[in-house]
């Protein structure tokens, strides 16, 4: 399958030193390495460390560092299946679930999945609140694998452990 991972830009303040440099997202680079291992065409798009200076402004009020959405849908991959994002705090969940939605309308047949600890902390919310297909808590990199393999094949999700998913009814 052909997967891309997105790690979102991040919210700074100008004020605070460590919210203005790029950190490496080492969590997304164990993901990728998981799913490259598993066999599948996997590609990134890092947000912050793609424009680490890149500033502007979201929703009139939070500054954002890093690639916009429009930069970051541009790219992914025409040919991608499966889209998988981060969101590890709560505080970036409003940006997040927006890139999500726009996302949703470029690749509407695209699996979407997101991870980190919003994610594994509000599992329904985050599937409520916007268009992803599924979640996956905790620890990802062998729940990733699980899931892209039930995905390709088309199997079931209801045995997969450490993740919440979207029913076909919608629900």
């Amino acid at each position: 399958m052909k997967v891309c991972l997105i790690e979102p830009p991040k919210f700074v303040s100008l004020t605070n030193f460590v919210s203005t440099i790029s950190m490496p997202p080492i969590g997304l680079a164990y993901i990728a390495a998981a799913v490259r291992e598993s066999g599948h065409d996997v590609s990134v798009v890092d947000g912050p460390g793609s424009a680490p200076r890149n500033y502007y402004i979201f929703k009139d009020t939070v500054r954002v560092r890093g690639l916009t959405q429009q930069e970051i849908i541009k790219r992914i991959p025409p040919d991608t299946q499966v889209i998988a994002l981060g969101c590890m705090f709560t505080s970036h969940w409003v940006y997040v679930r927006e890139l999500i939605r726009k996302i949703h309308e470029v690749f509407p047949k695209a699996f979407l999945v997101m991870g980190g600890e919003h994610a594994t902390g509000f599992p329904e919310f985050s599937l409520e609140e916007s268009p992803l297909d599924c979640v996956v808590m905790g620890e990802g990199e062998e729940t990733i694998t699980q899931l892209l393999k039930h995905v390709d094949q088309g199997l079931s999700l209801n045995s997969l452990s450490g993740i919440a998913y979207r029913c076909s009814n919608g629900s």
